[in-house]
Order: C-alpha cells, then sequence, then structure tokens
C-alpha cells in the first residue's frame, strides 16, 4: 500500500493536534510535524488582544519557512493548523496565508480556519453554534469570519476547560450539549489545542446533530485533498464524508 505524506504546521505550545491527528490517521497516512516557534509568546497569558496579534502575525511570518522545511519529506498537503491564528484577519488574509505556503513549497496548503468552512459546508450547516475558549476580541473575530464565509452564528459561548487526565486542556461532554442551542444546525468546537474528539460521537448521538471540531476538520480536508475516499468511523458524521 502507497503511503500518503502529510505536513502539519503546529503551534509550539500545543500539546493536542499530534495525538489527535495520529488518533484519526488511517494507516496509509504518515504525519509529519514542524513546530512554529512565534507562539511560545503564548504561555504568558495576556487579556490584551495586541499580544495574541502581533504573535499571530510573526507565526503566519514563520509559517512560511515551516513549511519549506516541512517540504522536504513531500507531503500531499500542508496545513496550519491553528484556528484562531488563520481567522483573526478574515478571509482574505487566511487566502493569502495558504497561498503564501503554497507558493514557497509547490504543495496544496489548507488552514484550520478553511477547513471549518469546508467542513461546514460539507455537513451543510448553515447557523452555528460557535463554542470556543477565547478572549472576547477572538470570539468576535471567528463569528466575523464565519458570517463573512456565509454563515449565520446565533450562539457563540466561551467555555471554561477541563483538565484532561493527560494535562491537557479539553471540553467535557456535558459543556458542549448544554452550550447548544436549538435554534443552530450544528455545533463548531473552535481551537486546535483543546480535546474533543473523543466526545464527537456521543454529543451528535444525543442531539441528533452534527458536531465539527478544528482538529477533526483539519485531518478531514488534509485527507480529502490527498485523495483518500475511505470513511473514518468513530470521530463523527464529518468523517464519513471522504
Amino acid at each position: 500500500m502507497q503511503q500518503i505524506k502529510l505536513g502539519v504546521l503546529v503551534p509550539a505550545t500545543n500539546s493536542t493536534v499530534e495525538p489527535d491527528m495520529y488518533k484519526m490517521a488511517p494507516d496509509s497516512v504518515t504525519l509529519h510535524f514542524q513546530r512554529l516557534a512565534a507562539f511560545q509568546k503564548l504561555r504568558v497569558t495576556s487579556p490584551d488582544p495586541l499580544v495574541k496579534i502581533r504573535c499571530f502575525e510573526e507565526a503566519g511570518e514563520e509559517a512560511v519557512s515551516g513549511a519549506q522545511v516541512l517540504s522536504e519529506v513531500e507531503p500531499e498537503v500542508i496545513a496550519f493548523a491553528d484556528t484562531s491564528a488563520s481567522f483573526f484577519k478574515g478571509v482574505e488574509y487566511n487566502e493569502n496565508l495558504m497561498g503564501k505556503i503554497k507558493a514557497a513549497t509547490g504543495i496544496q496548503a489548507i488552514t484550520t480556519s478553511a477547513a471549518m468552512v469546508e467542513a461546514l459546508r460539507e455537513l451543510k450547516l448553515q447557523r452555528i453554534c460557535f463554542i470556543t475558549p477565547y478572549i472576547d476580541y477572538l470570539v468576535e473575530k471567528g463569528k466575523e469570519f464565519l458570517e463573512a464565509s456565509g454563515f449565520e452564528v446565533p450562539i457563540c459561548k466561551t467555555l471554561s476547560p477541563i483538565t484532561h487526565q493527560q494535562g491537557a486542556r479539553a471540553y467535557d461532554y456535558e459543556q458542549v450539549i448544554n452550550a447548544y442551542d436549538k435554534s443552530c444546525d450544528g455545533i463548531f468546537c473552535s481551537c486546535t489545542d483543546y480535546k474533543v474528539i473523543e466526545i464527537i460521537e456521543s454529543v451528535e448521538r444525543y442531539l441528533a446533530k452534527p458536531m465539527i471540531s478544528s482538529n477533526q476538520a483539519t485531518m478531514w480536508l488534509m485527507l480529502r485533498l490527498a485523495e483518500v475516499r475511505k470513511p473514518i468511523a468513530g470521530f463523527g458524521e464529518l468523517m464519513k464524508h471522504l
């Protein structure tokens, strides 16, 4: 069986992307990661949006050189695996970031925000319950990005994380269930550094509505672009749409 390589640019402080991706990856896929040092500045928590903006801008610049290093293994796709750092300046910035990575490497490139949009469209979701761990500034920027991409966002909920047994931050099943509102078609749980893929199927069964997460959407779109067509069970409705 021919191995398919996928490349992922990961924030230096993120401890969730890699284990999530390994869990979802089929046997035919190998994963290759490059960490982005600019995100180290976010270890110091600050309510000042300017701190995050400067960090995200530097990360966007570093992503290009990081992708060039990652391209040495010749992946089919390179993903910039951070949601807020790709939506914070809007749709055009996100498109430009993907374009710069592709131009520098010759490899098709995506961001988690692009994956979010494509996943919502794939499942034909229009009214989104947007769940985040973000400061108010980033919640609003995420909402603006979704609205500019053609969605309605009647519900935005900022949830405090629980601490997972491995020490990672996570969304709890009850938190997500309680955050949902019947006016929405489905849920998007934002942030690649929060464990949530383990509860997607349970939430979907209880609500009878689709739930999409940042890491799930990123993996799904990478597999789609790499022409992996075998549905993957255990991680929600989206992963059956390959």
